[in-house]
């Protein structure tokens, strides 16, 4: 069911954004030229320009092959110009079946917190500076006004084409790369299977997003918003409110967050996660989680520990093999190779998870050949060999 649903996705997604503006977002009346703006748009993109982007000379600074806002006023244009478009899509066929679809995907299929490696792999295939250290800090809140996780992230920053990206589907700025872990397009979508409203902020950029329950369209539609809690100088925010009675139980939430040290081993950039844990009445629980891969350098064997509070938590001795041929796959254009890593516990075995980069579940003793995820780490596909 869920590769019918990214398919119906994809297929919807290549017609739905185009349409001009029906109203304003919180009764705010829009930029008086942002319809001249479309008309660039719409000029450009006619000519195979591909420019998505306000038409605002010397308004863009170029790094990385990615296109960041110069002001706090580019960035609004550009998240009212994507509102704007968003309302457009409502009025047509394909708004109302995209619609539907986001409400399928929005629902819980799995445990409450495998939303939490989404928000891993995000973090570790975001871009760093080159001397940063990429660090990754999970708050957990409980009290008076509600529960909510909070996610920063020293990366280099949204792009314009991560905006563009967030606020699409299956039309993200990772697939067909081979150095990041996501593939599909849709993880971030996952956050609203436990949470109403996200705020996020980067660089100059400060918008919302809602839940397909509350607004249609409303996880792709942003509005312009101040983040709600305070900012952090050169991060990215994520706020999440998390709903009472979205199946997403505070306990299990918090014990997951307790125990996230396996889902660090095969990640690629992130070098520390930093968790807290704040609830009433509750004395305040912190941690630090680092990851260190030591390589040998013969026969492609490293150890990879995680360190917990600076003292050695778990750790593995992983052996490597580069995989080819792996044959065509849609989803991984461009992938033509892959890592083949086995990794066994240097202290008591155990029942160990099966990863792609992130743990997906135990399944025991099994020969498998290179698998693809169904969308959320829930399992596999049919391409399994018993």
């Amino acid at each position: 069911m869920l590769q019918s649903l990214y398919e119906a996705i994809v297929s919807f997604t290549q017609n739905v954004w185009e349409g001009s503006e029906l109203g304003t977002p919180s009764n705010r009346p829009l930029d008086p030229n942002l319809e001249d703006e479309r008309q660039v748009v719409r000029k450009a993109d006619a000519t195979g320009d591909g420019n998505s982007l306000p038409d605002m000379p010397g308004g863009w600074l170029k790094r990385y092959e990615r296109s960041f806002p110069k002001s706090k006023g580019v960035a609004r244009k550009h998240i009212e110009q994507l509102w704007a478009q968003r309302q457009a899509d409502k009025s047509g066929r394909a708004g109302n079946e995209l619609h539907k679809c986001l409400i399928l995907f929005g629902r819980p299929n799995t445990t409450p917190t495998r939303f939490l490696y989404e928000l891993l792999q995000n973090a570790d295939d975001n871009k760093y500076h080159d001397r940063a250290r990429p660090i990754l800090t999970i708050t957990y809140t409980d009290n008076a006004n509600g529960k909510t996780l909070r996610i920063d992230s020293n990366e280099i920053g949204f792009s314009a084409e991560d905006i563009e990206a967030i606020c699409s589907v299956a039309n993200g700025q990772k697939l067909g790369d081979p150095s990041r872990i996501g593939e599909k397009g849709l993880g971030f979508k996952s956050v609203f299977s436990f949470s109403d409203s996200v705020w996020i902020t980067s660089g100059f950029y400060s918008f919302k997003l809602v839940s397909e329950k509350t607004v249609e369209l409303g996880s792709v539609t942003p509005v312009w918003e101040v983040f709600p809690r305070q900012r952090l100088p050169r991060h990215t925010s994520i706020l999440l409110s998390l709903l009472p009675d979205s199946g997403c139980d505070a306990n299990e939430l918090v014990a997951k967050l307790r125990s996230l040290e396996p889902a660090l081993l095969f990640l690629r950039k992130l070098k520390e996660v930093k968790i807290k844990i704040l609830q009433k009445d509750i004395k305040p629980w912190e941690t630090s989680l680092e990851r260190r891969v030591t390589s040998f350098g013969i026969d492609n064997t490293s150890v990879h520990s995680i360190l917990k509070d600076g003292v050695q938590h778990i750790s593995y001795r992983v052996f490597r093999e580069e995989v080819s041929e792996l044959g065509y796959d849609a989803q991984r254009s461009g992938r033509g190779k892959s890592d083949l890593m086995l990794a066994f516990p240097t202290g008591e075995p155990k029942s160990e998870d099966l990863y792609t980069f992130l743990p997906v579940a135990d399944f025991g003793l099994m020969v498998c050949r290179i698998v693809s995820l169904a969308c959320n780490y829930t399992g596999l596909s049919a391409d399994v060999l018993h």
